[in-house]
């Protein structure tokens, strides 16, 4: 199934919409420099993340998935986003460093 149309705001419409990864590197993938780096990045994470054989899922969200020519989070707004419980309070994460 093709991913759907941006809305008039850019969005994409609400849902969870399914894509295999090509699908995902045409559409998102290479209108920007600052974009291919992402999708790099998102490829890198993707083939690790596959090559354990354990993973089901993999969820992008953010203006990655916009019709933004350049995603704008900044790590900390990302880590912030995680820390936001469904009753709007946070909680703790842990950052793992080599």
């Amino acid at each position: 199934m093709p991913l759907p149309d941006f809305e008039a705001t850019g969005d994409l419409p609400i849902g969870v919409h399914r894509a295999n990864l090509q699908e995902v590197l045409e559409r998102f993938g290479a209108a920007s420099g600052p974009r291919r780096v992402v999708t790099g990045h998102l490829v890198h994470v993707y083939e690790l993340a596959q090559s354990t054989k354990h993973v089901q899922r993999l969820i992008i969200f953010g203006s990655y998935v916009t019709a933004k020519p350049e995603p704008n989070e900044s790590p900390e707004e990302f880590i912030a986003a995680w820390q936001l419980k469904r009753d709007g309070s946070k909680r703790g994460i842990v950052e793992v460093v080599p």
